[in-house]
């Protein structure tokens, strides 16, 4: 049995072949894969992550909507499509989101987190970093 991100991903390249936005063929070459993949994915074949944000790139469908199975507002897509924010995203030790975070309006920070899932903020409540201001963290 497929993942249900899986599904979901598989239905939306469905609609953009069915709506004739994108032959496979041509979906493939706009992701920047060789010919063949979007039709071996479709067949089976297991995207990987590079491959599926290419794709979801390509189709212009939100990867975190697909992942996840939730509608993201538009201003959470617009926070989330930030190249700082998805930079930040990507970093492995989080220091780098962490001033970033400190750094932000109130308001951003409340996206930020609305952005993130209740399970990733319970996890990050129990970890050892501080979201406090740079200049506390000194002290």
């Amino acid at each position: 049995m497929e993942d249900l991100w899986l599904v979901r991903f598989k239905e939306a390249v469905q609609k953009a072949l069915d709506s004739g936005e994108f032959s496979m063929r041509a979906l493939s070459l706009a992701s920047g894969l060789n010919p063949n993949y979007v039709g071996d994915m479709m067949d089976g074949a297991q995207p990987t992550v590079k491959k599926f944000l290419a794709i979801c790139d390509a189709l212009g469908i939100s990867p975190i909507e697909i992942l996840y199975g939730e509608v993201l507002t538009q201003e959470v897509r617009e926070l989330a499509s930030r190249p700082e924010v998805i930079k930040l995203l990507r970093d492995p030790d989080g220091v780098e989101f962490v001033t970033y975070y400190s750094k932000v309006s109130e308001k951003d920070q409340k996206r930020i987190r609305d952005f993130l899932r209740p399970d990733d903020l319970e996890e990050a409540a129990n970890d050892e970093v501080s979201l406090q201001p740079l200049s506390d963290q000194s002290k």
